[in-house]
This record gives structure tokens, sequence and C-alpha cells, in this order.
């Protein structure tokens, strides 16, 4: 149902994921742990398309997800954005 694919994150000098892969099916449940600032909520704007990965893939079911807007903080209502999805 989710599935990250290698998806690499890194916020200026900081690289918060590296190659990270999951695979979540449907009825399964996951628990992400991690210290102050390993990557846990990052993870999560990812997959609601919040953010985009500087590198890999992310799916929900069989779609990939993408985000248009650079930063999700720099969104408003003059300049919106929105998610593309496509059939992968």
């Amino acid at each position: 149902m989710v599935q990250l694919r290698e998806v690499q994150m890194q916020f200026e000098e900081k690289i918060v994921l590296e190659g990270v892969s999951l695979d979540v099916q449907p009825q399964e449940r996951l628990v992400i742990m991690g210290q102050s600032g390993s990557g846990k909520s990052t993870i999560l704007r990812l997959i609601l398309g919040i953010l985009r990965p500087n590198a890999g893939s992310i799916f929900f079911k069989q779609f990939e997800i993408a985000l248009t807007a650079a930063s999700f903080n720099r969104c408003d209502s003059t300049s919106g954005w929105f998610i593309i999805i496509r059939r992968c």
C-alpha cells in the first residue's frame, strides 16, 4: 500500500534519510522509532506528499506521489500547491 524506494532526503548539509526503503501492506502496522532529528517526521511528510525527496520514489497503492511546490512552508492561498499522482 505504501512503499518507499531508495529515498534520500537532505536539508542543506544535513542528510536525514539515505537509501531508505520500506513496504507497508494493508492491515500492517509500522512503528518508526529514533532520536530527535533522525527522520521520523520526514518519512511521514514524504508519504503525505508535503515534502519531495531528493532521490528515490514514494508510492501509495500503485501510484507515485510527487509534490510540485518547492516547500510546503512557502505554500499559501496565492501560490498554492497540488499533488501529482501517476500510475506506474
